[in-house]
């Protein structure tokens, strides 16, 4: 019996292994720092290029994820995640603490695709450039959900999301707000 279920788990993970085709983006120079890691994205349909920072926790059943991204140098954005949520408004309310730090309420833009609250606020994610790069831990808090990331590595990783999109140390993007 054990044999037929441990069988069974091995065939649906390594189903949900297989790489997405549907996808129309092209993912290089990835790399790892600790629990936290950058990559580039390029768009095969219009050559567009995007940079990623992301620090996660990750279980079985559960992911919780805070990131930046930086799309084509126009807008910088931050994402929060907590696990695969099905959430049918089209906003909903974030919060993101680092380390003992003031908590940070937003609303966000619900990505249903990627089970993500979105926030286009160039403050904002400027602001956490230096504080995810210092900090220890992230609490997040995404609808009711919540979860927590240790920010290991997110220094390196940081350092390497500002080369990307072409900034110097602690120096912030000048991208207006919407």
């Amino acid at each position: 019996m054990c044999i037929l279920f441990c069988l069974v788990v091995f065939a649906l993970v390594g189903s949900l292994a297989q790489a997405d085709t549907s996808s129309s983006y092209d993912m290089v120079n990835h790399k790892s720092y600790g629990n936290c890691r950058t990559w580039t994205q390029k768009d095969m349909m219009t050559d567009d290029v995007s940079h990623h920072f992301e620090c996660k926790e990750e279980t079985f059943s559960d992911l919780s994820s805070v990131a930046l991204s930086s799309w084509s140098g126009k807008r910088l954005e931050v994402r929060i995640s907590k696990g695969i949520m099905f959430h049918l408004d089209d906003r909903i309310s974030v919060a993101l603490r680092i380390d003992t730090g003031p908590v940070i309420k937003r609303f966000a833009y619900w990505d249903k695709k990627n089970y993500a609250g979105i926030i286009e606020d160039h403050t904002l994610a400027s602001g956490l450039m230096e504080d995810l790069a210092k900090g220890q831990r992230a609490v997040i808090q995404v609808g009711d959900e919540r979860g927590n990331i240790k920010l290991r590595g997110s220094d390196a990783a940081l350092k390497d999301f500002r080369r990307r999109v072409g900034l110097q140390p602690q120096q912030t993007l000048d991208i207006p707000s919407h």
